[in-house]
C-alpha cells in the first residue's frame, strides 16, 4: 500500500505504546475488520518522526482480502491516513531495502525567507555527495554520515517556498537541519563558508532543525508499478476533519490530497554512476 497521512494527528509512523502512531492505527484498523493474515509480516518505507506528514509513504503486509477491499476498509476507519494506490508484491518485499531513492519537501513560509537568491544558492550546495553529521542528531552519529543528494530545488508554492530534496537516504533529522542551515544563510546568521564547512564533517557554528510541521515525504522510487485506488482515496479525503491548518498543513493538504488520483506509480529508473 502506497499511503498519505497527516503527521501531526501521530507520533511518528513506528509504532510505540500508549500513544497514536501511523504503522499502529494501520495495523489496528485492518486487524479490527479481520483483513489481517494470522501472522502478518509487516514491512514500513522507514520511520517518520512525530509531527512530519507524508503523501507516499509505503508498506508491505501480509492481508485477507484484495488490495481495493482493504484500502477501503482502512479509509472508512482511521482518519488521516490515505491509501490511494498499491499492488501485489512477492514474499519478503521490503519497501525500505528496495527504495532507489527518497524525495522530501520542506515548506518553509515566505515572510520568513528575508534573500530567497540566497537561500537557492544555500540549498544548492547540497548536491552530492558530502559527510553529513552536522547535519543529523548526535544520537544518529555512530551511522555512517556519507550520504549523496541527487538534487535540490527550491518552489514557490502560494504562501510558502518548497525545499525539495532527493537523495538515497537520510540520517535522522537530516532534511530539517539542512533547511535550518539553508534559512539561517538566507536571514544572515550562518555563512555560505561555514555552512560548505559543515558538509565536510566539521561543526556548524549553529545547528538549527526547523520544525516537523513543515516536512513532507514526497516520494518513494520504488522498482514496481502500483494501481491508483481511486475509491479509498476519496473516502478517506471525505473523512479528514475541517481543521483550521496552519500554512504547513496546507502545503501538506496540496501534496498529499490534490495531485494523487491522476498519478500512478512509474517504475524507478534503474540507478546510474554519477
Amino acid at each position: 500500500l502506497r499511503l498519505a497521512f497527516q503527521g501531526p494527528r501521530f507520533w511518528g509512523s513506528q509504532r510505540q505504546p500508549g500513544v497514536p502512531t501511523v504503522d499502529g492505527a494501520l495495523l489496528d484498523a485492518l486487524d479490527q475488520v479481520g483483513m489481517l493474515a494470522d501472522e502478518p509480516t509487516f514491512r514500513a518505507q522507514g520511520r517518520t518522526d512525530r509531527g512530519v506528514s507524508a503523501r507516499d509513504y509505503p508498506v508491505a503486509l501480509d492481508v485477507t482480502r484484495d488490495l481495493p477491499t482493504v484500502a477501503r476498509a482502512l479509509a472508512g476507519t482511521t482518519q488521516g491516513i490515505i491509501p490511494w494506490a498499491g499492488c501485489v508484491v512477492e514474499d519478503g518485499f521490503d519497501p525500505r531495502l528496495t527504495a532507489h531513492h527518497r524525495t522530501y519537501r520542506y515548506h518553509l513560509p515566505r515572510r520568513r525567507v528575508e534573500d530567497p537568491k540566497a537561500l537557492e544558492a544555500a540549498w544548492a550546495r547540497f548536491e552530492g555527495t558530502h559527510d553529513m553529521r552536522a547535519f543529523s542528531r548526535r544520537d544518529d552519529r555512530d551511522r555512517d554520515p556519507v550520504r549523496s543528494i541527487l538534487s535540490t530545488s527550491v518552489v514557490p508554492a502560494g504562501p510558502a517556498l518548497v525545499l525539495e530534496v532527493t537523495g538515497e537516504s537520510f540520517l535522522w533529522n537530516q532534511v530539517r537541519r539542512m533547511a535550518g542551515a539553508a534559512l539561517d544563510v538566507a536571514t544572515g546568521r550562518l555563512t555560505l563558508d561555514a555552512l560548505e564547512q559543515g558538509l565536510t564533517g566539521a561543526s556548524l557554528p549553529r545547528a538549527t532543525t526547523l520544525p516537523p510541521d513543515g516536512l513532507v515525504l514526497h516520494e518513494v522510487a520504488l522498482p514496481l508499478e502500483s494501481s491508483p485506488l481511486p475509491e479509498a482515496h476519496a473516502l478517506a479525503l471525505s473523512r479528514l476533519a475541517d481543521d483550521r491548518l496552519s500554512v504547513e498543513q496546507r502545503a501538506w493538504a496540496l501534496n498529499a490530497s490534490l495531485d494523487l488520483p491522476a498519478r500512478s506509480c512509474e517504475p524507478a529508473p534503474e540507478p546510474t554512476d554519477g
